[in-house]
């Protein structure tokens, strides 16, 4: 059921060049390396050099290029590198993985007997210093085309990753994420999504520019691909207008609160960016440490099996939380949300980075992966 893994590695340097060699070289089993996902303190000017010295150095390392997403979030300490590595399962064959390079971008597939998917990492526009709306436009006409190409329907993309470059920031009178949030609706208005909306993230960055990550996958066995949302949240998707964004159309979010995916007692779930969120209106504190605790609240709610049946979902098997992403907004609260994280989940994988959430008044948000273990 789980055909990749995920684990997060980190290292600290001074000097960026020494650094990302460092952490490359952490990274072991590097032959099965799918994409890779790297968060750093980036300074004004420097994204797009510092992308062309982590492609040298994966080349130098790795001897290929793996899919790569340069996230541009700090960790706690700003001289630090982290990357979150996506393996392929050891159950899988190499040979069943392709890359690819079109005009549109990079991407990967993975052919088996039972399922088909296929990967994008790190997709942005051509031109940052387009609007956050015209750059969403050209990251999804160029997802159209990759998936037009692979014959893979958009509404088989279980799983997004969708980093905003100053999420809530206004200009000219439109916020960032609710232009994002418009291209995005549009872009999933030529399908139904019979199985639910993509599981997802909106989180934000530090560079003016909008990055999508995804997985959509399509299974030749019994499979079940369902949408799971939480009975203490309304689903984003059917928020009200009066929580959105400003600007003059205004889309809602358009994902699920997770996405599960059951095959008999094997299941595996991708859990949505989750924040202290009750309905559709924020939690009434502007404590760090609170919005934390009611966050993993919310999400052991979410994956329990009393959840489960409020979805209608007959599947009873134990999910267990086994990696997360902490984003928190301010670097102040980085030790107050780590000892809860630790406390209430300890044992779980998990790394912290920097980022404002879609809500101004929102401190933490958590994402993760939750897997039946045999």
């Amino acid at each position: 059921m789980q055909f990749v893994n995920y684990r997060s590695f980190s290292a600290t340097h001074t000097v960026f060049t020494e650094n990302i060699i460092q952490l490359l070289k952490e990274i072991p089993e590097k032959e099965r390396v799918l994409t890779m996902s790297i968060f750093g303190s980036v300074k004004d000017g420097e994204y797009l050099s510092n992308l062309e010295l982590i492609n040298r150095a994966l080349l130098q390392v790795f001897g290929k290029l793996p899919l790569l997403g340069y996230i541009a979030q700090s960790p706690e300490n700003e001289n630090t590198l982290i990357a979150e590595v996506c393996y392929l399962s050891e159950e899988i064959s190499l040979s069943a993985v392709s890359y690819h390079e079109v005009q549109a971008g990079r991407y990967l597939t993975i052919e088996t007997d039972e399922f088909s998917a296929l990967l994008i990492d790190g997709m942005i526009s051509k031109s940052i210093r387009k609007s956050i709306g015209e750059q969403s436009l050209d990251v999804f006409n160029n997802i159209q085309q990759i998936l037009f190409k692979e014959s893979m329907p958009v509404g088989n993309i279980v799983r997004q990753w969708n980093y905003i470059g100053h999420i809530t920031a206004v200009e000219n009178g439109k916020q960032n994420y609710q232009e994002f949030n418009n291209e995005r609706a549009r872009f999933y208005n030529q399908t139904t999504w019979k199985n639910g909306f993509p599981a997802a993230t909106g989180i934000s960055m530090d560079i003016d520019a909008i990055m999508v990550s995804l997985m959509a996958v399509k299974f030749h066995n019994q499979t079940s691909v369902l949408p799971l949302n939480n009975s203490m949240q309304l689903p984003a998707h059917n928020y009200s207008q009066s929580v959105l964004g400003i600007s003059e159309e205004k889309e809602t979010p358009k994902f699920e609160r997770a996405k599960l995916m059951v095959n008999g007692k094997s299941a595996c779930c991708f859990i949505s960016g989750t924040a202290a969120i009750l309905g559709e209106k924020s939690i009434n504190d502007d404590c760090a440490k609170v919005q934390a605790s009611q966050t993993i609240s919310l999400i052991r709610h979410l994956i329990s099996v009393e959840n489960r049946k409020e979805n209608g979902i007959d599947f009873s098997g134990e999910l267990k939380l086994v990696h997360l992403r902490v984003y928190v907004k301010n670097t102040a609260d980085f030790k107050n949300v780590r000892q809860v994280v630790e406390s209430e989940l300890p044992g779980v994988n998990a790394f912290y980075v920097c980022a404002p959430v879609c809500r101004d008044e929102l401190l933490v948000e958590i994402e993760g992966i939750a897997i039946t273990e045999s």
